[in-house]
């Protein structure tokens, strides 16, 4: 965030005269000026320390060196000041961006004057006294620098405090300059008036700034980004042995071809069993229309992040990635490009799961779609066409197992024979004859003898157990009978890393999982006893390829499984084997999964680590609930899914959510304490989904069974404790109980708000929740207190663009709208999106700041600006994947607001488009239509704190 501060002061140094210089520039001079006056050897000692850390073990090592010294006393009345050092090193980064150098002539030179200092008669004494009096100045020099904007007299005032009253003629003992520094200091404080006179003018030009940019994006109209183009995004290579499928493929051909009208997008469903050859057959389709269309992509759909993932990679080869955008900023982005483009393009949707894909089909435009399910009803409920794709027949499956198995003598009638008998026996399913052949070729196994074995009574009597499961996996029991078969003539190792693999989404196993799964190997000799280097695992790996069991994905080291081969292995993988494998998966995923339990603390900073495994961890919930799991250590894998929901929870997909946070309830043991305290996390997150979604009697009750848990086990004072009465507080704000969020949050500001050892973040949202209350309750200028009591909490640590910075913005917009002061209201309002959008993106908080951004440039007679601002707004909201009337009540808000700004404006066409939007997505959620329609229509059905 250092980086994200530097750049937001310099690139809004608008004050004063023209002469303003860049303060890293500044920097860089003053250090370099610095630079000059150490003498050569002791420029590497200085050099050698780079930072604070190192500073103060220096300064230990000297008391060691003081020893009872008189001046161990004088060393120690600096520790304020190395800790006010401490606070002002992260000013330090950010001006220089964090350059080593630089930094390090600062602390080394620190060290260098403590050690000089030594030598000299009574100069330690002096030094220190002087770094303590310089320590009660820095503070106040950090507040301004991190507050006020950037002129020259005050950058240059803050370097001679510090730096030059530290640096120059330090054989004199600094004692002539700290006259100097306390005089710089008044000019600080003088300086500091000076700027404040300037604040209001600076964010006025800021906000002014805003307007005019998008006043140009209106005559402008949609931003132009020229796309690279041909965009081929497609994750497997190609398989040069396919065969056969010559009618499948000109189905492709007729269905999907290349069409000039806009208005229309072919698709076509091909549906079958599970290993007959669906995806196959798309994936030789799409790579035949690489002459033809110039975007191609390629996305797996049976997971709505997968499909997010592949959109996001396509925007970015096709150059269509915005800056900080999301995945979803990114999906739409391409839906937009794909509906406008004369391009000719093709997507795949690969193992889709239900119709739900349509919402992610682009609505128009010079393409087609092709999907590949086993459900045979999607196409009629998506109301396409629907190719039913079969299992090889006759002398196709024959020919295909002969192309496998090029050893075969064709001219032989008893091979001949042996194959015809093999392939009606795996009944012509593509994948079986595939890996059939594979295993044939790999082991040498004479055809007639694998078919002997195939048909033991003994070995088929196994797999005839459990033919219901076998059934609803989607293959029959002779195909069940020769992977047995196959996977039985694995070594020890390999076939534990097929089961392995077979835990994982079968998608994408990533290289970063296959990394992890590699060096674990040789920590688990029990386990695979043939992978205790990297030549052997790589040799195992390459077995799994050769057999046909695993796939690798273009050109990286990640692979793919099918599914079916995934469901077989693990069928036939016995009990013990299959649980020694799930407990190891488990410590695997632990070693890199972020933890957030123990604090309550949210996973932002690791989204993208938790992304990387969310779809494992979503698979490997969904083999607990089939297969019956129980894992030796029930705390590991409760620390697992536990923070796999909560990635799943602050991402929005809710539904999954809930259902990972479902199975681990599961291993809770409620008569325990430990396990009461993890059905409380578990418990909270159900109310966060609750509160979501505006069911606040069922929120309020969850929060309230979490906080007796917490308080009865952890405390009034522990910030669990704390977080969950944040949440009922919020609970109270959405129910406008306004007096009893006064009565809260009072009680907690007296308990909490002073104690330093409870986490700002919870202290400050006391004010906040008061802020509500009192703007509600129509006492501004208490309201406008509160608010100000959060930001000056939180000013010396909050980054100047962050998700809480974007709240007060908020905040104080909704006040000074209600003093009716409209044109500051604005200023806020706008300065809240563009943060929002910036730290979140495409989020519902972003859609609201939005709409309320535009709205308030109506009121300011800025029409042009407010269309702009609404119709985005009304873009973002049709965007989110949220449950519930979030989506459909924002975006129906936008539309109403529209309308009423056309109706005034004399446009009754166009007022009634937009009003007919509105009621169209009031209909969808099942509300009686309204003549008279108001804003209160809509912020009902919305969040409170997002509204």
């Amino acid at each position: 965030m250092a980086s994200a501060t530097a750049t937001f002061l310099v690139s809004n140094t608008v004050l004063g005269p023209t002469t303003t210089n860049n303060p890293a520039d500044l920097w860089v001079l003053a250090f370099q000026k610095c630079k000059a006056r150490i003498p050569e050897k002791q420029l590497a000692r200085v050099l050698q320390v780079q930072t604070f850390e190192q500073l103060k073990a220096a300064v230990e090592s000297l008391q060691k060196i003081q020893g009872q010294r008189h001046s161990l006393r004088a060393l120690k009345r600096i520790d304020p000041f190395l800790l006010n050092i401490k606070s002002f090193s992260s000013a330090i980064d950010t001006m220089v961006q964090a350059n080593p150098n630089i930094a390090a002539l600062c602390w080394g030179g620190i060290k260098i004057v403590l050690e000089l200092s030594i030598r000299v008669t009574k100069a330690f004494e002096r030094v220190t006294e002087g770094m303590s009096r310089m320590g009660s100045v820095l503070p106040r020099v950090e507040a301004y620098q991190r507050l006020l904007p950037s002129r020259r007299e005050l950058n240059q005032a803050m370097l001679d405090s510090f730096v030059r009253s530290l640096w120059d003629n330090y054989e004199d003992v600094l004692q002539k300059k700290l006259d100097q520094m306390e005089a710089k200091s008044r000019l600080i404080d003088e300086e500091s008036h000076v700027a404040k006179l300037f604040l209001d003018e600076k964010r006025h030009k800021d906000v002014k700034s805003s307007q005019e940019e998008i006043k140009n994006l209106i005559k402008q109209g949609p931003t132009k980004m020229v796309p690279t183009l041909p965009c081929h995004s497609i994750p497997f290579i190609r398989n040069l042995n396919f065969f056969g499928r010559a009618d499948e493929l000109q189905a492709c051909q007729n269905a999907l071809k290349v069409t000039t009208t806009l208005h229309h997008i072919p698709t076509l469903v091909l549906y079958g069993i599970g290993g007959v050859g669906k995806t196959s057959i798309a994936l030789e389709f799409i790579y035949q229309q690489k002459t033809s269309r110039k975007i191609l992509l390629w996305i797996s759909a049976d997971d709505p992040t997968k499909i997010d993932d592949a959109f996001a990679r396509a925007a970015s080869k096709l150059g269509l990635h915005v800056e900080n955008a999301d995945a979803k900023r990114d999906r739409e982005e391409v839906k937009n490009f794909l509906e406008h483009t004369v391009e000719p393009w093709l997507i795949v949707f690969d193992n889709v799961e239900d119709e739900t894909v349509g919402q992610f089909f682009p609505n128009s435009g010079n393409g087609a779609c092709l999907l590949t399910t086993r459900d045979p009803d999607i196409y009629n409920r998506l109301a396409v066409e629907g190719q039913n794709i079969q299992s090889f027949k006759g002398s196709d499956a024959r020919d295909f197992l002969l192309k496998q198995l090029p050893a075969v003598n064709s001219t032989n009638v008893k091979e001949q024979a042996a194959v015809d008998g093999l392939s009606i026996y795996l009944g012509g399913s593509a994948l079986g004859l595939k890996q059939i052949g594979s295993f044939i070729r790999e082991t040498n196994c004479g055809i007639e003898d694998l078919l002997k074995a195939l048909h033991d009574k003994d070995q088929e009597k196994h797999v005839l157990n459990d033919q219901q499961s076998l059934r609803s996996a989607g293959y029959d029991r002779q195909l069940a009978t020769a992977w047995n078969h196959s996977l039985s003539s694995l070594s020890e190792t390999t076939l534990n890393l097929l089961v392995f693999l077979s835990f994982m989404d079968p998608d994408h196993i990533q290289d970063y999982i296959i990394k992890e799964l590699k060096s674990s190997c040789a920590r688990h000799p029990q386990l695979f006893p043939e992978a205790a280097d990297n030549i052997k695992f790589g040799m195992c790996l390459r077995t799994l390829k050769r057999y046909g069991l695993v796939e690798q994905r273009g050109n990286d080291n990640s692979f793919s499984v099918h599914r079916l081969i995934q469901t077989i292995t693990l069928h036939f993988t016995s009990i013990e084997t299959k649980a020694k494998i799930f407990d190891f998966v488990i410590v695997t995923f632990l070693q890199k999964h972020p933890q957030s339990q123990a604090t309550s603390d949210t996973l932002f900073p690791q989204w993208k680590i938790c992304k990387q495994y969310s779809t494992h961890i979503f698979r490997l919930h969904v083999l607990i609930k089939e297969w019956r799991l129980r894992p030796a250590s029930e705390d590991l894998l409760w620390r697992l899914l536990f923070n796999g929901s909560r990635y799943l929870l602050e991402t929005g997909w809710m539904k999954k959510c809930l259902s990972v946070v479902e199975v681990a309830e599961s291993f809770c043991n409620p008569d325990t304490v430990e396990g009461k305290l993890r059905l409380a996390y578990l418990t909270n997150a159900r109310g966060i989904f609750a509160l979501q979604h505006q069911n606040l009697a069922e929120a309020r009750s969850l929060f309230e069974r979490v906080e007796q848990i917490r308080l009865e086990h952890l405390g009034e004072l522990d910030p669990n404790t704390i977080a969950v009465q944040n949440n009922l507080a919020l609970t109270l704000v959405n129910e406008r109980r306004w007096q009893d969020v006064v009565t809260l949050n009072d009680r907690r500001r007296r308990l909490i708000a002073d104690r330093d050892d409870v986490p700002l973040r919870l202290r400050t949202s006391i004010f906040d929740g008061l802020c509500s209350a009192y703007l509600e309750m129509g006492l501004l200028n208490k309201a406008m207190d509160a608010i100000n009591t959060s930001i000056n909490m939180s000013k010396a640590t909050l980054p100047l663009i962050s998700q809480l910075s974007g709240y007060h913005h908020y905040h104080k917009g909704k006040i000074l709208t209600a003093q009716g002061k409209l044109e500051e209201a604005l200023e806020e309002h706008l300065l809240c999106y563009r943060i929002r959008n910036e730290v979140l993106n495409d989020h519902v908080q972003t859609a609201g700041a939005c709409y309320r951004a535009g709205d308030l440039s109506y009121r300011n007679g800025k029409a042009e600006e407010a269309i702009a601002l609404l119709e985005e707004s009304k873009r973002m909201y049709k965007s989110l994947d949220l449950i519930g009337s979030f989506p459909l009540a924002g975006s129906a808000r936008s539309a109403w607001r529209l309308s009423e700004i056309m109706a005034a404006q004399g446009d009754s066409l166009k007022a009634h488009t937009y009003l007919e939007e509105a009621q169209a997505d009031r209909d969808a959620l099942q509300l009686a239509r309204k003549d008279d329609l108001c804003e209160n229509d809509f912020n009902i059905l919305l969040n409170y704190v997002d509204s």
